[in-house]
């Protein structure tokens, strides 16, 4: 039901094991459009502190400390209402947003 140059953001879900989107949901979305994007990558990120103090204590005294998600990402999409309907949309990526294509290179990788 998508129309041809279809366009989608979607925002990461990670819940312990339970990582959203899947590497398989990329590649379903993919598979309706190329223009899709995440706002961060659906991804664990591990604690840090400045002090090395802090760091280790809270290291030594939990099992694990990780942020869900550690970092967050915007995707805008704009166009001109004065624009023709065909007219392209312009796409600006902040923070760790990405391209879903780029995720899916990146976790491949690994």
């Amino acid at each position: 039901m998508l129309t041809n140059e279809s366009w989608a953001a979607t925002t990461p879900f990670v819940n312990g094991s339970i990582k959203l989107p899947s590497v398989s949901d990329c590649e379903r979305i993919l598979g309706h459009t190329q223009n899709a994007y995440l706002t961060a990558p659906p991804q664990l990120i591990k604690f840090r502190d400045a002090n090395r103090t802090v760091e280790k204590t809270v290291n030594e005294a939990t099992l694990s400390v990780n942020f869900k998600p550690g970092k967050f990402g915007q995707v805008r999409f704009r166009k001109d209402i004065n624009a023709k309907v065909d007219s392209p949309w312009n796409i600006e990526l902040f923070g760790n947003a990405l391209a879903m294509q780029d995720y899916l290179s990146q976790v491949q990788d690994d």
